[in-house]
């Protein structure tokens, strides 16, 4: 499970890996490890057979048995080794990927006694002659005392990925008791406890600085054992999360401290770990550091080092999310873990950038739609952000989307949804992968790309409409267009400020980048809010410009120019897509007569018929199905919510009444 203490050496570190802890050095004369007692019960989980489906005879969801035989061994496994260390056999018995500690006590530097690397300088290993190999110094105790290592948790980790399939609809019935799990929470609770002001660039800085003369970064002695300990937080994260957002865990292990360190720690990471590893200037040392030399502080060696948590760090976000709708949080927490997730937003691209920024953008969904109340906070919180986001063209735009040109008369025949609240089913029954929205049936379109900030904006306005019939008089899109108003104006007015060269105001690019993107999408079904966004800020334009013609408010001149341009460019938007509709309308599907049509012996199964049912599963007809009585598309009766022994004397599929009502309108 581990491998034997070895001797320090010299030699330099192997180049860092992608996705993985730097290997250690190969072990020199390694010593063999004592037997463990016979009372010691060696359980490790890496071993354990891989997961199989449930016996017919065992109650629960597949697999969930197995699963839970993997966690009680691993509560074992805890259990064992508490003992084990209680009773002083911690050394025979088990020894963390953590620690690195000579063979030689005389040879190691002193402990530092502080509980976090980075606290004190005094952590650095004191200087030593060129011509001696420099001394390893013992790990900071308070790191390497935990009972799990990344090993034993990797083990379990893709079983415990799954745990939403192992969900029931009685929630006063936990899944996952207090006894099974207590133990494991309370030691990988420990284990993030002591990352929760981990600042690795900092430490090592600090380490390297106090050497004469400096050590360079990959060759400082404890990176290895912060590398391993933080590797261990994000594991144990990942564990945790995975059993808070369930929405069966036993109450009494879901405690406030826990949930607020496991987000706490996630937002550190991302401000101190992830965002240095992606930004090559994202570093700022600490005031004590700010004299040494500039060139001493450069963490750009680390970079690839800090870069290989990054997949360690991208199941976290998914479950921060499920998180989030799920247990009630405090705003403390939420606006911290928000303002660090916008800050992901003007990282320059990178393989490893998109999908964190993506998958951040998640989290911050899950805020806005869950907490209306932070809602005006975290589009202030926003506006600094913008101002950070890259010039250069090929940095300005990573998010792949679909523009769609006028629907032609046989395009929009063609494309007319299978549910009309469900604007998904304008796509193909497998929309091609990639961060781009798939492109509707039919649709002419090209793929061209937006700001990730863009992107973002729109899929938090998104989410905010609700239904009317259950969120009362505040609902439906009332806080939609509150929220387009709010952004809209403290966006106009950060461009109506006065300064000394008025030309040059910082948010006019972010305006001008902002706007070319809503053009972009504004058709884009999967940006339903783009459309709506420029029609308030055309609206808010026009209102200033009303108020200066009457002189009841003062625009800088500047600004008026620009103001004119921007209304301009939404107004020939509109001119352009109404000249659009005009020459090429959407014509309604022509009438079906139903007598005509009628087959009494027609069957779904037959290869002529068509069974494009709302649930896009042609596929399957050896069910109940009723055809519509206008259009004759065959549709599952479970779909529509009809049953076998309730069918109506005449039945129209939602389209079809769409066009019906439409077609008695116009009469």
């Amino acid at each position: 499970m581990s491998a034997p203490d070895s001797p320090p050496t010299s030699e330099p570190l192997p180049p860092p890996p992608t996705s993985s802890l730097p290997p250690p050095p190969p072990p020199s004369a390694p010593r063999a490890p004592a037997s463990p007692p016979p009372s010691a019960v060696r359980v490790n989980p890496s071993s354990l057979p891989p997961l199989s489906p449930a016996s017919p005879t065992v109650a629960g969801p597949p697999g969930f048995p197995a699963l839970k035989a993997r966690l009680q061994q691993l509560s074992d496994l805890v259990e064992a080794r508490s003992r084990a260390k209680q009773e002083g056999r911690e050394g025979t018995f088990f020894k963390t990927e953590a620690t690195e500690a000579p063979s030689d006590p005389d040879e190691a530097a002193p402990a530092d006694s502080s509980s976090t690397p980075s606290s004190t300088p005094s952590s650095a290993p004191s200087s030593t002659p060129s011509s001696a190999p420099p001394s390893t110094p013992t790990p900071d105790p308070s790191l390497v005392s935990s009972l799990l290592t990344s090993a034993d948790l990797t083990s379990i980790l893709p079983a415990i990925t799954s745990l939403h399939q192992y969900s029931t609809n009685q929630t006063h019935t936990p899944l996952f008791d207090h006894d099974l799990l207590h133990l494991t929470f309370e030691d990988l609770h420990l284990s993030i406890q002591r990352c929760l002001s981990l600042d690795l660039p900092t430490a090592l800085l600090r380490e390297s600085l106090s050497a004469a003369p400096p050590t360079p970064l990959p060759k400082t002695p404890s990176l290895r054992p912060l590398l391993a300990s933080l590797t261990l937080a994000l594991h144990a994260s990942h564990f945790l999360l995975a059993f808070l957002a369930h929405p069966n865990l036993d109450p009494r292990l879901l405690s406030d401290t826990l949930v607020e360190d496991v987000i706490a720690f996630a937002r550190q990471h991302l401000a101190k770990h992830a965002y240095v590893a992606l930004s090559q200037a994202a570093y700022s040392p600490p005031p004590d550091l700010g004299k040494s030399d500039p060139s001493l502080l450069s963490v750009l060696p680390l970079q690839s080092y800090l870069a290989s948590t990054i997949p360690a760090t991208l199941p976290l976000l998914p479950l921060l999310s499920s998180l989030i709708d799920l247990v009630p949080l405090p705003d403390p927490s939420l606006l911290t873990l928000s303002n660090t997730l916008l800050h992901l937003l003007p990282l320059p691209p990178s393989p490893s950038t998109l999908p964190l920024q993506t998958t951040g953008v998640a989290v911050l969904v899950a805020v806005f739609r869950r907490y209306p109340r932070l809602r005006s906070v975290v589009l202030e919180d926003a506006m600094p952000v913008l101002l950070k986001l890259p010039t250069a063209k090929k940095h300005l735009r990573t998010v792949e989307v679909q523009v769609f040109t006028a629907f032609s008369a046989s395009a929009a025949a063609g494309a007319l949804p299978e549910d009309p609240n469900d604007p998904a089913s304008l796509f193909e029954d497998d929309p091609p992968s990639g961060a781009g929205a798939p492109s509707p049936k039919n649709a002419p379109s090209t793929t061209s790309h937006i700001q990730m900030s863009t992107s973002a904006i729109l899929h938090l306005l998104q989410c905010t409409p609700s239904h009317p019939s259950s969120s009362g008089p505040s609902g439906g899109l009332r806080p939609f267009r509150s929220l387009c108003a709010y952004f809209v104006s403290a966006l106009l007015s950060r461009l109506n400020r006065r300064s000394v060269d008025s030309a040059a105001n910082p948010h006019k690019p972010v305006l001008v980048n902002l706007l070319d993107d809503l053009f972009t999408v504004q058709s884009n079904p999967a940006f339903p809010a783009a459309a709506p966004l420029l029609n308030t800020f055309a609206h808010q334009i026009q209102a200033q410009l009303f108020s200066h013609k009457n002189k009841e408010q003062v625009l800088e001149q500047s600004y008026l120019t620009l103001a004119f341009d921007t209304l301009g460019k939404i107004s020939s938007s509109y001119a352009q897509s109404i000249q659009t509709v005009r020459s090429d309308p959407i014509r309604l599907p022509l009438d079906q007569s139903s007598d005509d049509m009628v087959c009494e012996d027609a069957n779904p199964s037959n290869s002529s018929e068509d069974t494009r049912c709302i649930c896009n599963r042609p596929h399957v007809t050896n069910t109940f199905m009723l055809d519509c009585d206008r259009c004759h598309r065959w549709y599952h009766g479970s779909c529509v919510g009809i049953r076998r022994d309730a069918v109506p004397d005449a039945w129209f599929c939602d389209e079809c009444k769409i066009v019906g009502e439409a077609k008695k309108q116009a009469k």
